[in-house]
Formats: structure tokens, sequence, C-alpha cells
């Protein structure tokens, strides 16, 4: 491959813009490309003026953000940080990268309007530890890199990893500081993917207070001593289907802090559901939407009621495994997921909550199919009598 500085190479420029638009914009500036003449440099700066968002999870731009301590790579950080985050809209990070972008980027993100955050456990700051304290707060990004921008949309991933959940205290902190920043119209996405040994089982107070960086709920219970009320919320778990360390059903206890939102998305198998007790002043329904991504609902008539109260619900959708037929007969063999409760899955189960709210748009429809086990692969087993689904 002939390389794009050697002298004797000239390529059409139509085909030079191509090669240098299908890299990241890190590779753009540890290659110093723009040096090596005043076309590759007008190129360089027009290819990065015109890119709204830097995504620091790339290969390129990671590699970019934590090599700050090698030789010249804090100045080339701090290049990009000029030639591209004053037309950056929207930022895409994890915790470790923004840290880092903090004490670079000064000045430079004041078109920033979108901003969404991987918080993962302490292990992806291993790297970053050298550079200063974990527990730096993250005033510095509000008050030098994003003084003059209004955040109209606020998104959060947030691990929780039994061995490695992300911290309770810097998600916090996180959050009260991007609070700072956004408008009152504000759109705030939270995204928990849970791969803990025991799920989002029912917590004594006691054993929350223990597990408070692996339970969801206190996140949620988090955000709203900040004032912040959260549009859309996600809970997928990655183990469902499984069994939990203690041999229990791993299934969610719903919480009624998890209702507390705009729209809903679940993707994870439900247990038992909390009470309210209508305990001080009570906040106004603002559930709308409801999603269940092929969840299992072991009480479907106490979720209806769970739903109908102190909710304005408008739409509900509920997604069934396009081969759940095929896996009832494997879900009994050693190993594989356990047997789904077919009511969820089944129009007249959910006729109480078209009585209960009348205006619902309520539909039931099947999903993707997934792929069989690898424990029941050796199975081959052909359903008699598959399942139909309803579609309302």
């Amino acid at each position: 491959m002939v390389s794009l500085r050697t002298p004797c190479c000239r390529l059409p420029l139509e085909v030079e813009t191509m090669i240098l638009s299908n890299m990241t914009s890190g590779e753009l500036v540890c290659q110093r490309l723009d040096t090596v003449n005043k076309r590759f440099r007008d190129m360089v700066r027009r290819i990065l003026a015109h890119r709204t968002v830097f995504d620091t999870t790339l290969p390129g731009n990671s590699r970019l953000c934590y090599d700050t301590d090698a030789p010249s790579g804090s100045s080339d950080l701090r290049r990009l940080a000029l030639a591209q985050f004053p037309y950056t809209t929207h930022l895409h990070a994890d915790l470790g990268s923004l840290r880092i972008l903090q004490h670079h980027a000064h000045g430079c993100l004041s078109s920033l309007q979108s901003i969404s955050v991987d918080i993962h456990g302490d292990g992806e700051l291993e790297q970053f530890t050298k550079f200063s304290p974990i527990l730096e707060p993250f005033d510095e990004l509000v008050n030098e890199c994003i003084p003059a921008s209004r955040l109209v949309h606020i998104s959060l991933t947030i691990h929780l990893d039994s061995k490695k959940s992300a911290s309770l205290c810097q998600v916090r902190e996180l959050a009260r500081c991007l609070h700072q920043r956004a408008t009152d119209y504000a759109c705030w996405e939270v995204t928990f993917r849970d791969t803990t040994k025991n799920g989002q089982k029912w917590y004594s107070p006691v054993e929350l207070c223990g597990r408070s960086d692996e339970a969801a709920v206190i996140y949620l219970r988090a955000f709203e001593q900040l004032g912040i009320r959260i549009t859309r919320l996600h809970v997928i778990d990655a183990l469902k289907g499984t069994k939990n360390q203690d041999g229990s059903p791993r299934t969610l206890y719903m919480w009624n802090e998890y209702k507390r939102c705009q729209e809903l998305s679940m993707d994870c198998d439900i247990g038992l559901l909390g009470m309210n007790y209508r305990q001080g002043p009570q906040l106004d329904p603002i559930l709308k939407t409801v999603h269940l991504e092929q969840c299992n609902v072991a009480y479907i008539a106490e979720f209806i009621d769970y739903l109908a109260e102190d909710t304005a619900l408008e739409r509900m959708r509920v997604v069934a495994p396009a081969n759940l037929a095929t896996q009832l007969p494997y879900s009994k063999l050693p190993g594989c997921p356990i047997i789904p409760n077919l009511a969820t899955f089944r129009a007249e189960s959910w006729s109480k909550l078209l009585q209960l709210v009348p205006h619902l748009e309520f539909s039931l429809q099947n999903g993707v199919p997934k792929p069989k086990a690898a424990s029941c692969a050796e199975y081959e087993i052909v359903p008699s009598n598959p399942l139909q689904f309803c579609q309302y």
C-alpha cells in the first residue's frame, strides 16, 4: 500500500478525500496528516469541521484519549479538541475518557447539545488511575468545557456487575454536574444492563445498603433526589432465563421507582411487585408507554394493577419470542432457560388492563428469533402444535 505521506504519490482529490473521510478523528490527528502539506491540512480541517459526533469508544479515538501520557499525546488531543469539538453537538464517551477530556477540552465544547456516557465498573478506570484520582469531580467538565452549552438529551448506560459494578458515587456526581447544564425540557435516558449474580430481586433495606452499586433502584432514587425526571428507562437483564447464584428464579422485583418515567422498556423476567404505601407527597403520574421485550411476567393480574395505578398509560407493547414454541421442550432440559409463563404472551391475559385503561393502545406481536442455547443444540425436538399469537 502506498502511503498518503509519500511525496511522489499524488492521488486524485476525490480519492484522497474519501480515504481521509473513512478514518477516525483520532487517526487523522495521531498520524499528523494535516502536516503533510497545505492541501492535506485544508482537507483534514474541513473533514473535522463537518463531524458533529465524537465517539471516544472507537479504537482510534480511544487510543488518542488514553495515550495522553505518551510523547505529544496530550498535544494531539488538544489539537483535536480545537479542530473538531467546537462543531460537536453529540459526545459519546465512557467514564474514563470523559474524565480525560475534561482536562483538554476547555472552552471547546461550546455547541454540545447531547451526551451519552457508558459507565462500567472500576476496571475501565485502571488505565486512567495513573492520570488523576478516580473520584475527581466533574465540575471542571461543566465549568470549563461546556460553560455555554445547554444539553437537551442525556443518556447514561450503567453496567451492573457483581465484580466491577459502576460506582453509585461516580454516577451521582456525573448526573449532578450534567443536570446543571440541562434544559428544563431535557430528555434523560437511563439504561441498566444487569449481569449481577442474583439479579434485581427483592432485597431488604439493610441488604440494599450493602449492594448499592448493584441495585438499579438505588440509582433511580439518587436521580430522584437530584430532581431528575427520567424520560426513558431501559432495564436489560443479560442473564435472563437463567437462575440466580442461590438457585432462585432470576426475576426482577418491580419497585415503584421503575414507573416514575415517561417510557419504560423491560427486557427481563418480572416477578414480585412493590406496594404503594402512599407516604409523603404524591407525584404526578407520568408513565405513558410500556414495552415488554420477551418478558416473562409471573403475576399478570398484580402487574396489571401495578400499571393501572398512579400512571397515565397510553401505549403498551408486548413482544413474544418468535421461536417460543420450539423453546418450550428445550426448557425442560438441564442447563436450559426456565419455562416461560405462556399467559404473558396471550392477548386474553391483558383484557383486564384494557378495561382499567379504556384508551390504551395495546399490541402483542412476535419478536425476532433468537438462536438456541448451545447446551440444547444436540436435541432435535419438533413441536406438534405451534402457538399462534394475536395482534391488536
